[in-house]
């Protein structure tokens, strides 16, 4: 094992010495697209010789050279994904996902000794085997190298070569994880280990950049900016058990010629992880390694996900064909995600050696420096699932889910953008969502519903979600880079305009409007016509035209913020003069959805949106938190159902609604489910929310001003006596310890770095910078 598990290391980890440097290498001057905007355009963009739009190709760069030794730094680019190696180690893979026509670059630097080095680009385009976040315009590679290795690696100027890889197979969909890619059959070895049949001289399909045209004439093909993100994390780890009858007792382990060998491994968390297998020998032997979050029942059901008796595995099935070499360590261009792994080992003509099984995991770098602690100590359970959904549904974009669809929704990323604020003080992840949304944005003004996307959905409620997220970010992040978005956001709500009546109101949205997954609901909406308006767009759009308007306040026109608010005032009153049911005390859907379109959805926003007056909103908070609506909303949306909870200060029904989270905890969910415990997926950060509300309702930590500039503490502990927590900060956190007393009254103990209030039924206590000691309120 000594002998062959630094091998598999070598092709799943990054060189220790590499370092990726966010938004490295700043722009030059000129127009963008008619000039170089990016270190990259000072590079030719290669190709493999005559492969035209041929999909899927797999090819490997070189470049063997000489180094005169210390550090080297250069700017990587490629289409549709790359992953580098130098003398044999990754150093990063890339690049980040985004539209041809927002493309980016990654900046490397490493030190290197005096002499010879290989570096490798390993250089794919999958088309419609990819996941459907990848996008391509023409397979590509493109290196940027500074300073003394200029002419020795920069693409065009180097000496690089090029050959195609065969031994990578796409076999389709796995199940119905449309969005997440194709399934592969390796042979061989790995990707990353294979090496071409035949080297060629590159075709140069780009030339460098290097001038302002004088016509203004722009290059086809990529724009390219310096990535802002992070290179993606990479840890390799062997988590968990290996069970089953035939499970082996440990590694490496032998399977003789036809002998089938096929065992279950509880990875015991969820993962998203490329998948580090090493085999010696076995010509003709296969290895299926299958992914899946959870095993079912014969009934179909999922139950308790720890369980595997009396259980079958359905998932995503890979398979590595050994050729029988004394070296094979496989791994795939994408990974894999789930608790559950089957592997299958068939014997071929000779005896193979199994003499690794592990995974890297793959995921955004997310530190977790948010806290919370009670003396409810499910809450701590449920924020432990909450955190992990995020980690796994964070990667180069938010994601609605990681195993089924890989895609970045407007309505998912604002709840995910929230959950962020309350676990880092790292926003770029959250800052690189505005800038795919507002790079999504349709010549008629929406934003895509979800995006990047081979396969985009128009959505009027997702565009509005979107939008709201940009004042989110200036609540909890402040207004830095915020302008440059300002009039994109002023294209989209002038286009709104265009669709609403005579009293303000939308009606005719394009696109899927959805609501939410309700029982009885077709595709997410109630029953309803949609020729008319409706309450739930105009209301949400009510919360976008604020969003918008406070972000013109604070970095744009106050003349535009004057307008926004306007129009919110009046679609507000138009939408409770159409809606307000006086007899319910409560909003309708629609015109034709009387008792039946009375939902939890609506009446949560007609209380965030401001639209109804003080008395009526009283009588809707009622009608919510009462049991009179209809129709309850799903894990998604309670997200809007809690904040409506935390304006009324109701942390005992919070706790309460925390029933359906406990649910997850218990049948062994290791994240947030999509919905209910036997719903699709078992990852979905849209449920992460609950994290969120533990720092910002029930401890009440929120920002009092634009960039958490001041503090508002108000808790709503309901029936918790004892709460800890720690809400990150841009400047670094505000921490809260909190001891409630059986008569009302509260002693806390505050530390943040910025001053603000403590509020606590009806008292207000002014709270300085540094610690403050707030006694028997």
């Amino acid at each position: 094992m000594r002998r062959w598990l630094p091998v598999a290391l070598a092709f799943a980890a990054f060189a220790a010495q590499a370092d990726r440097i966010p938004g490295a290498g700043a722009a030059p001057s000129g127009e963008v697209g008619v000039a170089p905007t990016s270190p990259i355009d000072g590079a030719a963009w290669l190709s493999l010789p005559g492969v035209g739009d041929e999909t899927p190709v797999y090819v490997r760069f070189r470049n063997e050279f000489s180094s005169p030794g210390g550090r080297v730094a250069f700017d990587v680019t490629a289409d549709e994904r790359y992953t580098l190696l130098m003398d044999g180690q990754v150093v990063g893979r890339g690049p980040d996902c985004g539209p041809v026509s927002a493309w980016t670059s990654a900046a490397y630097s490493m030190e290197l000794s005096a002499g010879k080095h290989v570096l490798d680009a390993i250089v794919w385009r999958q088309g419609a085997a990819a996941p459907l976040a990848h996008q391509s315009w023409r397979l590509g590679f493109a290196l940027k190298a500074h300073g003394r290795f200029d002419t020795l690696l920069t693409t065009g100027r180097g000496a690089w070569r090029v050959g195609r890889l065969t031994g990578t197979v796409p076999l389709g969909k796995g199940g119905n994880t449309f969005g997440a890619g194709d399934r592969f059959r390796v042979i061989g070895c790995g990707l990353l280990a294979e090496e071409p049949s035949v080297w060629q001289t590159p075709e140069t399909v780009r030339k460098p950049l290097v001038a302002k045209h004088r016509f203004g004439y722009r290059q086809d093909g990529w724009l390219v900016s310096p990535g802002s993100l992070p290179e993606q994390l990479s840890v390799v780890c062997r988590p968990g058990r290996f069970v089953s009858e035939k499970a082996p007792s440990g590694l490496p382990f032998m399977v003789a010629p036809g002998e089938t060998r096929t065992f279950l491994w509880d990875l015991g968390d969820y993962f998203c992880a490329y998948p580090v297998l090493a085999v010696r020998g076995g010509r003709g032997a296969v290895v299926s390694w299958g992914w899946a979050e959870s095993l079912k029942a014969a009934d179909g059901t999922k139950g308790d996900r720890g369980a595997w008796r009396g259980k079958t595995f359905t998932g995503v099935v890979d398979e590595f064909a050994c050729d029988g070499r004394e070296t094979a360590v496989f791994t795939l261009p994408w990974w894999r995600c789930g608790r559950w792994c089957e592997i299958s080992v068939t014997g071929g003509d000779e005896p193979l050696a199994v003499v690794d099984l592990s995974i890297e995991e793959t995921r955004y770098p997310l530190v977790d420096e948010g806290r919370f602690s009670s003396d409810d100590k499910s809450l701590g359970d449920i924020r432990a699932i909450c955190a992990r959904a995020l980690e796994m549904c964070s990667h180069e974009m938010f994601f609605d889910c990681p195993y089924y669809e890989q895609q970045m929704y407007g309505g998912d990323t604002r709840v995910e953008a929230l959950v962020m604020s309350a676990m880092t003080r790292d926003d770029r992840l959250v800052r690189r969502a505005l800038e795919l949304f507002d790079a999504s944005r349709r010549p008629n003004g929406m934003l895509a519903m979800n995006f990047p996307s081979r396969v985009a959905q128009e959505s009027a409620t997702y565009t509005l979600c979107a939008l709201i997220a940009y004042g989110d970010f200036l609540r909890w992040r402040g207004a830095d880079g915020l302008a440059r978005y300002l009039p994109g956001l002023r294209q989209t709500l002038s286009v709104f305009e265009r669709y609403e009546d005579a009293d303000g109101l939308l009606k005719g949205l394009p696109g899927w409007n959805y609501l939410d997954w309700v029982p009885g609901w077709r595709l997410g909406r109630p029953p309803f016509d949609g020729k008319g308006p409706d309450s739930f767009s105009n209301l949400l759009y009510v919360l976008a035209l604020r969003s918008v308007a406070s972000v013109e306040r604070a970095v744009g026109d106050p003349a535009f913020a004057a307008v926004w608010e306007a129009r919110a005032k009046r679609t507000g009153e138009a939408a409770v003069r159409r809606f307000w049911r006086p007899d319910a005390g409560m909003m309708a859907f629609g015109d034709e959805t009387e008792e039946d379109g009375l939902c939890e959805q609506v009446q949560a926003l007609a209380i965030l949106s401001g639209a109804l007056p003080k008395a009526d909103a009283d009588r809707a908070f009622a009608g919510l938190t009462e049991g009179r609506c209809v129709h309850a909303a799903s894990p998604y949306f309670k997200h809007y159902v809690f904040e409506a909870y935390f304006r009324y200060g109701r942390g005992d029904i919070f706790l309460k609604a925390m029933d359906e989270w406990r649910k997850y905890v218990a049948v062994g969910g290791r994240c947030t489910f999509e919905k209910g415990v036997e719903f699709r997926s078992d990852c979905h950060a849209w449920s992460a929310h609950p994290l969120f509300w533990f720092a910002s309702g029930l401890a009440g930590i929120r920002p009092a001003a634009d960039g958490f500039a001041e503090v508002e503490i108000r808790p709503a502990p309901g029936s918790l006596r004892s709460i800890k927590a720690t809400m990150p900060h841009p400047l670094g956190a505000v921490e809260v310890e909190m001891e409630f007393d059986e008569s009302g009254g509260v002693h806390a103990l505050v530390r943040s770095p910025v001053p603000g209030v403590f509020i606590w039924r009806g008292r207000t206590v002014p709270v300085r910078a540094g610690e403050s000691e707030l006694v028997s309120l």
